[in-house]
């Protein structure tokens, strides 16, 4: 199985594969949409591997990069996975 990871991460003893998106914040569809269902299948199928092989829990988080205007600052949102749910269940946190 293969599996592109765009960051990993540690949180508290947990590995955490994260996958970034980028898009404009005025355009239509927001960069996380791009992800489909086999994408998440394949990423929470590597988190699983990830956590055998390390011994320690994992998820799957999502970045959404949102960038502005020209000479504005990207807008990031965190969405950090609820374990056994879906993505519709993902909450975000947001950078100032």
């Amino acid at each position: 199985m293969h599996a592109e990871i765009d960051l990993l991460c540690r949180d508290r003893g947990s590995l955490v594969l994260v996958e970034v998106k980028t898009g404009s914040a005025g355009a239509r569809f927001r960069p996380l949409d791009r992800i489909d269902r086999e994408r998440e299948r394949r990423l929470r199928l590597a988190a699983r591997e990830l956590s055998r092989r390390a011994r320690c829990p994992s998820r799957v988080d999502y970045v959404e990069v949102l960038l502005g205007e020209r000479g504005e600052w990207p807008r990031l949102l965190h969405y950090r996975a609820r374990e056994g749910r879906a993505r519709l269940t993902l909450h975000a946190l947001e950078t100032d």
